[in-house]
């Protein structure tokens, strides 16, 4: 079975607007399935990164073998922990937002025992740029599918196109 098309509908354009900017599947172990490649590890580095992980370094006493695997994550990186911690225990969501694809959070709805979504929802907080993105992170029973919305879609559009992958994901068994 081949995930790239289930990420090439998600990012597919609905009334010729396209609300969902980046997506991914992962398996519930936190390994990646599928990914659109703006959501891939990225090989350049922020300066803010960087010289966040200098300081680390300078004042912490890092070991260089901690800090380089950390350089090469990239900020759009989502590590197999936060896929886990995602669809792991959510109430502490509501007082400290989790990290997604190096974005902070925070909770907007948690729906993943409605049978109506399956989703939970998710804002990030303005980035560089002054945007901000919703996030919808869709369980299936074997997989989580993950999406970020464009800086003008709001959290019922990108939900709907997550919530049509993970119905239909459950539906065959997955």
């Amino acid at each position: 079975m081949s995930w790239d098309g289930y990420i090439t509908s998600l990012m597919a354009a609905t009334d010729g607007v396209a609300y969902v900017s980046g997506a991914m599947i992962c398996g519930l172990d936190g390994s990646t399935w599928a990914t659109s490649d703006n959501m891939k590890v990225s090989g350049v580095f922020s300066l803010r990164r960087v010289r966040r992980f200098l300081l680390l370094v300078e004042f912490r006493a890092c070991s260089l073998a901690r800090l380089v695997p950390a350089l090469q994550a990239g900020p759009r990186c989502l590590q197999p922990e936060q896929v886990k911690m995602l669809i792991g225990d959510t109430s502490t969501f509501h007082q400290s937002g989790p990290v997604v694809a190096g974005m902070k959070c925070m909770l907007i709805r948690d729906q993943y025992d409605d049978p109506s979504s399956y989703c939970l929802q998710l804002k990030s907080k303005k980035d560089d740029d002054g945007n901000t993105f919703h996030i919808c992170v869709g369980k299936t029973n074997t997989a989580v599918v993950i999406a970020k919305g464009t800086k003008d879609a709001n959290g019922g559009q990108v939900t709907a196109k997550v919530f049509t992958i993970v119905s239909y994901l459950r539906g065959a068994g997955y």
